[in-house]
């Protein structure tokens, strides 16, 4: 979309009005593609101005990253101004604004009420999550295309422009050289799921980034890797096939905590539904850093995590995976900052997702594969480190969600992701 500049005139800014959203159609939508690949000045002045909006949410609707700089969504109001002016303070990059029809406190009235029904499990199988697109204001409801029209027209009737629709298949996660990864281990790397007897194993993950809590160092991976009820606690990494145990540095620790309940491909509920996807594993030493080559096998190399987000990115913002599967997969662009729904029969929270999109501006299905559960998700800082940003959760290779940071602090705020230096 084209925006008015911001520039200031006379003291004032110049809004254009936000894209129209229909009351009334019941039509879905598709994720506009990316305008491109943003600076690190852009990424930077997302955070902050995000950050601003999440502590005044009934001041402002939202942030949208583009290639040219920033878009700021404002509702109405005799202080729209000084709002602008204040959000134009907090970062250096150049920022357009627009006339929004809500705030964001009232986008998530209506994304709460919708996060109930999910919960309440009404409308299962249809209904597939919920999200948000603080650029318009608005709540994104997926769902499956065959039998939704007389929700999506209840939905409409309810919420009128409020809220917009989008198919989504039913997602899976994705349990299936980063394979060989030894003490300590890097974000990104390959492990491989075995019983305690180590007679056994069970399908492959990856791994997340090293954590600190209370005085000890874990390490992040999914909860469906992890169930509460498993039989198949113990990682190692992923190269190795034998019931003979290979060396101790191969030995990635074991389950210590988990968002998921049931076993291995009968998850349950636990707690993912307040939490998200993600368990902690503890029993070996843990690095900060994460594997950034292609996939394949033999040496790869890593960046140092020079700091962590927190908080829910912009719509636009790009972020990197990586995992066993695919390796380093950049040029994924998030489309819903915050989405709450089914996967597999487990209601999951803190949930952003994420489409890759090709040099051309068009969206492929790049993105994770089975056995990047687990994996890293993170963005440049623009000094040879990463920014931490979450946990690769679900995906179907064109529709990926990742496990925000945000729900390992909910769940605990002392956690705090280790940093190098």
């Amino acid at each position: 979309m084209t925006l008015a500049p911001a520039a200031a005139q006379a003291g004032t800014y110049v809004f254009e009005e936000a894209e129209f959203v229909s009351p009334t159609s019941i039509a879905f939508e598709t994720a506009a593609p990316p305008t491109g690949e943003a600076t690190q000045q852009i990424l930077d002045g997302a955070e902050s101005v995000q950050s601003l909006i999440e502590t005044s949410s009934g001041d402002y609707t939202g942030v949208e990253v583009t290639d040219t700089g920033l878009a700021v969504t404002l509702p109405d109001g005799l202080d729209i101004q000084a709002r602008a002016a204040e959000a134009d303070a907090v970062t250096t990059a150049q920022i357009r604004f627009r006339h929004g029809d809500r705030s964001r406190a009232q986008m998530y009235d209506v994304k709460n009420q919708i996060e109930d029904m999910i919960d309440a499990g009404l409308h299962r199988g249809t209904l597939r999550g919920v999200g948000a697109d603080p650029s318009r204001g608005v709540a994104i409801v997926y769902l499956s295309e065959l039998d939704s029209v007389a929700l999506r027209t209840e939905l409409k009737t309810r919420f009128g422009s409020a809220v917009v629709f989008r198919e989504m298949p039913e997602m899976k996660t994705l349990t299936e050289e980063r394979s060989r990864d030894s003490a300590p281990h890097y974000a990104g790397a390959g492990v491989r799921l075995w019983n305690d007897p180590h007679t056994g194993e069970r399908g492959r993950c990856s791994t997340s980034f090293a954590v600190a809590l209370s005085g000890s160092r874990y390490q992040l991976t999914a909860g469906h890797c992890l169930p509460g009820g498993t039989n198949y606690p113990d990682l190692w990494a992923a190269t190795f096939t034998s019931a003979t145990k290979p060396a101790a540095e191969y030995y990635f620790g074991t389950k210590h905590t988990t968002t998921f309940g049931g076993e291995l491909g009968a998850p349950t509920q636990g707690s993912a539904h307040k939490y998200g996807d993600w368990a902690l594993i503890n029993g070996s030493t843990y690095s900060p850093r994460v594997y950034n080559c292609p996939v394949g096998t033999g040496y790869c190399s890593s960046l140092p995590v020079g700091g962590a987000s927190y908080g829910t990115p912009a719509v636009g913002t790009q972020v990197c995976t990586s995992g066993l599967t695919t390796g380093q997969t950049c040029r994924q662009f998030v489309t819903d900052p915050d989405w709450h729904g089914v996967v597999q029969g487990v209601v999951l929270s803190h949930i952003t997702v994420v489409q890759h999109a090709t040099t051309s501006g068009y969206w492929d299905c790049q993105g994770v594969r089975p056995g990047d559960s687990g994996g890293a998700v993170y963005q440049g800082m623009g000094n040879g480190s990463v920014r931490a940003m979450g946990i690769i959760s679900f995906g179907d290779g064109c529709i990926s969600g990742y496990t925000r940071l945000s729900g390992v602090r909910a769940w605990n705020n002392g956690v705090s992701v280790v940093t190098a230096g």
